[in-house]
């Protein structure tokens, strides 16, 4: 939500590895490219969906039933 309303200026999470040595994505492999805060900010891309696609190859994506 901060990053869609310019009047928000901080939003706290945490996107450290386990050890906490290194910034590493929020949602693990789940997304292709998603922005990593470089010193203190994110830099949105100007692609639909904050610039997020889904990684299918990481992702076990399984129907609960046949939609045929």
């Amino acid at each position: 939500m901060a990053m869609a309303f310019e009047h928000i200026r901080l939003a706290e999470f945490m996107m450290m590895s386990e050890r906490a040595d290194k910034i590493e994505p929020n949602f693990g492999k789940m997304f292709k490219s998603e922005p990593l805060p470089e010193h203190g900010y994110i830099e949105l891309p100007a692609t639909p969906g904050f610039g997020l696609e889904l990684n299918r190859d990481e992702v076990n994506l399984i129907r609960p039933y046949d939609r045929s």
